[in-house]
């Protein structure tokens, strides 16, 4: 059997990647017809109060958006990348087997959203030691500097490193959810210089295309909205909307991309990796939320691993 190319596997999986990025620009359609309304309302003029239930209403819709519809996009995507990548092909039913890996693992969008903020947590935690590692291997000092100081905005640069923690709790192993999540957490800490090369690099690189994008939405919209809304608050903040969400529409085909291209080497690693208890410990010490995932997954009723057969990898 051939193997699927990176190529391959995005250019099936596209539908997901639009699906991914029209989510933002839904809560942006939303975030713009809130504002049309309150400016009518406040006929006086668009003040700070104004602006702060516009605010409220436009995070609001955005979470539930989020919670409600766009995580069934993001979690479907990666189950049928992970699929392609573990077993070498897609599936012709590709939109059913992903549906259903996500109802089985998560049969509520409450269950995924505490799994996803455990996972997001450590993550993070864990996030932050590895840039330093990265940035120790940048032979400017200034860059150094710089990464230190950006440290959120390099975590949300590489939030498609979760795609893959999510991909192995997809995989079929047989083991309990959080067992899955920790062990891929732990593969992702130990292993990370052969899964994300060149990782300060990629996270910089969107974080500069995300501030491009953001920019250049800003300077154009900020006059447009301002003369259809009649204030010049209401047309700033329409116009930061508008680049924020633009922006992560943008950023979600990047996200992708980089997802198929990690998760053959992500699996490589994390299928084959064993840890004992100490360097478990070691990952604990890093993380106080990795500790609590990992204690939860101590506790959970172990399940037979059954690996997936024919195993392959993207070239």
């Amino acid at each position: 059997m051939e193997k699927l190319t990176s190529e391959e596997i995005s250019n099936k999986t596209m539908g997901y990647t639009i699906l991914k990025a029209a989510v933002p620009i839904a809560e942006l359609v939303i975030s713009l017809i809130a504002m049309a309304i309150l400016t009518k309302v406040f006929k006086d003029g668009f003040n700070l109060i104004a602006a702060a239930i516009w605010l409220v209403i436009t995070v609001a819709a955005a979470f539930m958006i989020d919670f409600m519809v766009g995580y069934k996009f993001r979690a479907a995507q990666v189950a049928a990348v992970m699929d392609a990548v573990t077993v070498g092909e897609i599936s012709e039913d590709m939109k059913s087997m992903a549906n259903e890996l996500v109802q089985e693992r998560f049969p509520s969008c409450n269950e995924y959203l505490g799994y996803r903020n455990r996972v997001v947590g450590a993550l993070s935690q864990l996030q932050k030691k590895v840039n330093t590692f990265a940035e120790h291997r940048m032979k400017h000092p200034v860059f150094g500097k710089l990464i230190a100081l950006a440290q959120v905005f390099i975590g949300r640069a590489l939030s498609f490193t979760y795609d893959l923690i999510l991909a192995y709790t997809f995989w079929r192993d047989g083991k309990p959810l959080n067992t899955s999540a920790s062990d891929a957490l732990a593969a992702y800490y130990y292993r990370w210089q052969s899964i994300v090369e060149n990782i300060i690099k990629v996270a910089l690189m969107l974080i500069g295309i995300i501030v491009f994008v953001f920019i250049v939405i800003f300077a154009f919209t900020a006059p447009v909205f301002t003369q259809s809304f009649g204030s010049i608050l209401a047309g700033g903040l329409a116009a930061a909307a508008c680049g924020v969400f633009v922006a992560r529409a943008i950023k979600v085909f990047f996200e992708s991309n980089y997802m198929i291209r990690m998760m053959p080497a992500f699996f490589e690693e994390a299928k084959y990796l064993e840890l004992n208890d100490e360097e478990y410990g070691v990952v604990c010490r890093e993380s106080s939320k990795y500790r609590k995932l990992y204690s939860m997954a101590a506790n959970e009723p172990k399940q037979t691993a059954a690996p997936v057969e024919n195993y392959n990898t993207v070239e």
